[in-house]
């Protein structure tokens, strides 16, 4: 067995990267780094009792892309192993997704390996990243402004992840994170294996090509000859420090959770800075925020956690945002009904006297409606004081209502004043996620009654009196938050 075999087997067994028995994609682009790969794992897997299968994507970039297709094909018919080519349009998928090719070839290329592997029923996809391309990695989250996790370079071992097409990667493992490009080039030529060569890595236009041809050759030669070596070894520190600090930081996120699954602002607040922004993170990352979260996200939250007083809202990728509502910071996803939700609307006619009206209301119970004389309106004391019972002066509202959610220009009469009832319900210390859910009972755009919470001035009872429209409220499935009566 070929020394870089055994390296690379030893490395399997030390990270565990395998436990056995594992049907294994393995990602070929015909380079040297690929095929190396190819033959390291061929050579492992019947140690290993591997089942291999190929993937190749034809990025369509490069004339020679087509003979580079042919090549992969060849080398995986060699070792009688099934092949798997994906044809993908980048200049459309560069347009379509408004980012540079470089990133455009990269989603297109793990979104059509997750396809294969979905396809061969594959348990782990192995590529082909060295030392060197750690090293890359390391500097050029560096330059542009990386934290720990980016200063930690690539996981030799990183888990399944949902790609924004609903497609899920398998876990990727890297078994050539230790090894050199000069020892990949050694194996190929001590084991006659041939290999492609991509012209376009030689352009310096491209940021990583820049990096390996212009910057860590001057570092190797100028300022220390193990430069990227040591660059390769600092991220693996930096991966096992981050481990632990995301750990510690998920346990603190425990403890200052609240009964409703918030996070606790003052108790984020003793925390220090560093492992208050890895608090948030791990926050994030419990709710499925995976993509797009920059530090500059972060930054907005430690903003929103400085005071705990009223409410603000920050928005984030994925359709999500947090909102921080008197001490509590909720990460909430934007309902995708909400348009649906909002144009339910229940009319009733209330000129029908001394008879009760069972009003339905999708998960807020019942309202009972019932219109009858008023006989001693003017004792105040049987005005009905609970949370569920309210009177209205039935001729003063008319000859309907309406049973709605919220919408734009509703107001509310509180006090000696109306309000706009957004106001309202912010005072109310109603969080904005809930209250799209509370239904209203309303005269065109003036609400009379946040069912659950606050009554109107409204149609208020009184010694004119006549007829009186008594509303009960039957909870049954859900009961509104934050029972503020007046």
């Amino acid at each position: 067995m070929d020394i870089l075999e055994t390296e690379v087997g030893k490395l399997i067994r030390q990270k565990k990267l395998l436990a056995g028995g594992e049907k294994i994609l393995v990602a070929v682009s015909g380079g040297a780094d690929s095929v190396c790969l190819l033959g390291v794992l061929y050579a492992l897997a019947g140690e290993f009792s591997l089942r291999l299968m190929v993937g190749h994507v034809h990025h369509g970039l490069r004339a020679a892309a087509d003979d580079d297709e042919a090549f992969v094909r060849e080398q995986a018919a060699a070792r009688g192993l099934p092949c798997h080519v994906e044809h993908v349009d980048v200049p459309a998928l560069k347009r379509q997704w408004k980012c540079s090719t470089e990133e455009a070839a990269r989603r297109a290329r793990y979104e059509a390996l997750a396809g294969a592997a979905e396809e061969f029923g594959a348990d782990m996809l192995a590529a082909a990243h060295h030392m060197e391309d750690q090293a890359e990695t390391v500097l050029l989250n560096l330059f542009r402004g990386a934290g720990l996790r980016g200063a930690s370079g690539m996981e030799i071992i990183r888990a399944s992840a949902v790609l924004e097409s609903g497609k899920t990667l398998p876990p990727l493992i890297r078994p050539l994170l230790g090894v050199t490009r000069g020892e990949i080039e050694a194996y190929l030529s001590r084991n006659g294996l041939d290999h492609r060569e991509d012209e376009s890595n030689r352009e310096d236009c491209f940021a990583r090509n820049c990096i390996r041809h212009r910057i860590l050759p001057v570092a190797e030669e100028m300022i220390h000859p193990g430069a990227t070596a040591h660059l390769a070894q600092t991220a693996e520190y930096m991966r096992e420090a981050l481990t632990f600090i995301e750990g510690e930081a998920k346990e603190r996120s425990r403890r200052i959770r609240t009964k409703d699954g918030a996070l606790d602002v003052r108790g984020l607040s003793c925390e220090a800075p560093v492992m208050q922004t890895q608090i948030l993170a791990a926050v994030l990352r419990e709710a499925g925020i995976l993509q797009g979260i920059s530090k500059a996200h972060i930054s907005a939250l430690c903003g929103l956690c400085e005071n705990d007083r009223g409410s603000e809202r920050v928005d984030l990728p994925g359709g999500y945002y947090a909102e921080r509502v008197y001490g509590k910071l909720y990460i909430r996803k934007e309902s995708t009904d909400a348009v649906q939700h909002n144009s339910t609307e229940i009319r009733v006619d209330l000129t029908a006297a001394e008879e009760t009206q069972k009003i339905l209301l999708p998960g807020a119970g019942a309202v009972e409606l019932t219109v009858r004389a008023a006989k001693h309106a003017t004792d105040k004391t049987e005005i009905p004081r609970d949370p569920y019972t309210k009177w209205f002066d039935c001729d003063k509202i008319g000859a309907s209502l309406v049973f709605r959610r919220r919408r734009p220009g509703d107001s509310i009469h509180v006090g000696n004043c109306r309000k706009p009832l957004a106001r309202e319900m912010l005072d109310q210390k109603i969080p904005s996620a809930d209250r799209d859910g509370y239904w209203l009972m309303a005269r065109d755009s003036e609400i009379l009654w946040i069912i659950g919470n606050r009554r109107s001035q409204e149609a208020l009872v009184g010694e004119e009196t006549l007829r009186i429209l008594e509303c009960v409220w039957r909870p049954q499935e859900k009961t509104p938050e934050n029972d503020t009566q007046t």
